[in-house]
């Protein structure tokens, strides 16, 4: 309660939700650098690869500054818990952070990683506001996997939090624009948090 004749002052300290732009750098092939030790914490949101009626697993593997690639996920769609993260690690500044995904073939040997190694269509990192790729004819046509439908917006931008950011899989075709290339084979969840040190 104020009394009559006195003027408070007021003063707020408002921490706006900094952009993962901020936190990191987005090269063409989806390779990050982290430019602010931050909390990297990796989702698996989906995984819609099967031959057939067939369901086959898919694994997920996360590699900083070129060492050893260490697998987050290898399962199939009724194994992925997008409330779970896979993988939960702090990150200093100017580590370059790598994404990787594949599909396992029916016959038990897997098709070859698609990564962020390269600039190959086949793995793709999309921030908040970002567009979901034409040459992928799902997004287009309506065909869009349910996980993955909390993601997309009616004009077919990606909907994240401002510290996100969603890597799409193709696994299997690498001929975009084919009624195959989807790129929702594997969807994975990325964000950053302050590191608090």
């Amino acid at each position: 309660m104020v009394r009559n004749g006195v003027n408070p002052e007021v003063e707020w300290n408002i921490n706006f939700p900094v952009s993962v732009t901020d936190i990191v750098d987005i090269t063409p092939s989806s390779r990050l650098t982290v430019k602010q030790t931050s909390i990297m914490e990796v989702r698996v949101v989906g995984v819609a690869f099967q031959s057939g009626v067939t369901h086959l697993p898919c694994a997920v593997w996360v590699n900083h500054n070129s060492s050893t690639w260490v697998t987050c996920f290898a399962g199939k769609y009724d194994e992925v818990d997008p409330q779970d993260a896979v993988m939960s690690m702090v990150v200093p500044a100017n580590t370059t952070v790598d994404v990787a995904a594949r599909g396992q073939m029916p016959t038990g040997g897997w098709y070859s990683p698609r990564w962020t190694l390269d600039s190959s269509p086949t793995c793709q990192a999309l921030k908040n506001g970002d567009e979901f790729p034409d040459i992928a004819p799902a997004y287009e046509q309506g065909r869009i996997e349910s996980f993955l439908s909390g993601y997309v917006d009616e004009n077919n931008r990606a909907v994240l939090g401002p510290r996100d950011l969603i890597f799409i899989f193709e696994c299997y075709s690498t001929v975009p624009g084919s009624e195959y290339f989807d790129l929702q084979d594997v969807v994975v969840l990325v964000t950053f948090k302050p590191s608090g040190g």
